[in-house]
């Protein structure tokens, strides 16, 4: 019996939508415009990570429904129309 072949990530393009709304978001952050941010993330071997960060003024009500209403965006499959 032959021993099996190790499984290997494939090398993928970037995602061309993931870049833009990382791009959008960094820009808003370099000019200020932002004080939190909360991220969720499946990556190419479909483990995921989650983060936040915020500011002195942040508002975590605010944070907490911009995270509901991006959760139900995805669970109706409206895709990234806004940020």
């Amino acid at each position: 019996m032959s021993e099996p072949t190790p499984l290997r990530a494939l090398k993928r393009e970037p995602t061309e939508d993931v870049v833009d709304v990382l791009e959008r978001l960094l820009e808003q952050a370099k000019a200020g415009e932002l004080v939190s941010i909360a991220c969720a993330a499946e990556m190419t071997d479909r483990c995921t990570l989650s983060s936040f960060a915020y500011g002195e003024d942040a508002d975590f009500g605010k944070l907490v429904h911009a995270i509901e209403r991006v959760k139900l965006r995805i669970l109706l499959r409206n895709g990234v129309d806004e940020v």
